[in-house]
């Protein structure tokens, strides 16, 4: 539910409320052959039932100020968490977030403004990170969830740069992004077990710009031009571990309307390593090519479309 309603010679109001229920069980029976029939196993069988709902309110206010616009305002989420397995209750927990966030934006011209802002981001941890369950089917190995994760919070600030014509669009980002409670798996040795579990244990910072160009070099051609690099810096004193360094992405389309409203579009995509705490994640890089019939004044849409990577190897 949400209301918005102008402010007499200030600007605009917005607020509203929101309630998530999700509910998740599972049933898992697990028989065994004893060469004449089966036989139902109980350590090998488990039953779980979930539940996880979610209550929020916000309110933001946007006002004008001849050529400057601020947008401020706030919402709390309370999260509600509980989990029961075979019967018992393996945990209840709940918590609550204020979510900021804030933008300030400078007119320059008819063609082109400049803003700046920052917003939280929050990632509640799942029912696989929570769940207190011990595996213990491998006697050298135990995995097991943590109930007492907290809630994730990034905290990210942009100055963003904006130009565009009828013939061209310019988009310019900085972007600064921190979390001091990243959740991540991890092990350790104990009683000569190897012990895997989750944690709020990675510090991380991101600092990265970001380029979109599109030109409409005719009536029927549109190139776009995207791509960024970024820096990054993560690091766990729980595990000791620090990793650092560069990644980037880009991306070079071609879009051509041709006879009888066909669509045809062709982009090249490439995406080098991104560092993670203990190593990095492959690139890729790859190419598409499509073909679109619009039908029934573009509510039917037919596509054809082919992918295919550029090249071999890791990037």
């Amino acid at each position: 539910a949400d209301f918005t309603t102008p402010v007499d010679g200030i600007g605009t109001l917005s607020t509203g409320v929101k309630y998530i229920s999700r509910h998740n069980l599972s049933d898992q029976m697990n028989y065994l052959w004893n060469g004449s029939g089966w036989d139902f196993n109980e350590p090998g069988s488990t039953n779980y039932d979930y539940y996880n709902r979610i209550g929020a309110a916000y309110t933001e206010m946007s006002v004008n100020f001849g050529l400057i616009g601020i947008k401020a305002g706030a919402r709390y989420e309370h999260t509600w968490q509980n989990y029961s397995q075979d019967g018992g209750k393996a945990f209840l927990t709940d918590y609550g977030c204020l979510v900021p966030s804030a933008t300030l934006q400078l007119n320059l011209g008819m063609t082109s403004n400049i803003g700046l802002s920052y917003n939280m981001r929050i990632s509640r941890p799942g029912i696989t990170y929570l769940n207190p369950y011990r595996d213990d089917s491998d006697p050298t190995a135990l995995n097991y969830g943590n109930p007492d994760l907290e809630v994730e919070k990034a905290h990210n600030v942009n100055l963003v740069y904006n130009y565009f014509t009828t013939k061209f669009m310019l988009n310019l980002t900085a972007r600064y992004g921190f979390t001091g409670n990243g959740i991540s798996p991890y092990s350790f040795y104990q009683d000569n077990v190897l012990h895997s579990t989750y944690g709020n244990i990675i510090e991380s910072a991101t600092a990265g710009l970001n380029a979109f160009v599109m030109v409409n070099a005719g009536a029927k051609t549109r190139i776009i031009l995207n791509g960024g690099v970024d820096y990054s810096d993560l690091r766990s004193d729980v595990l000791g571990q620090q990793n650092s360094g560069w990644s980037g992405n880009g991306l070079l389309g071609f879009q051509q309307t041709l006879p009888w409203d066909l669509r045809f579009s062709a982009n090249a995509i490439l995406m080098s390593r991104t560092k993670d705490l203990q190593g990095w994640s492959t690139g890729i890089s790859l190419g598409t090519l499509g073909l679109t019939k619009t039908f029934l004044d573009d509510r039917l849409s037919v596509s054809l479309s082919a992918v295919s990577p550029l090249g071999s190897g890791s990037l």
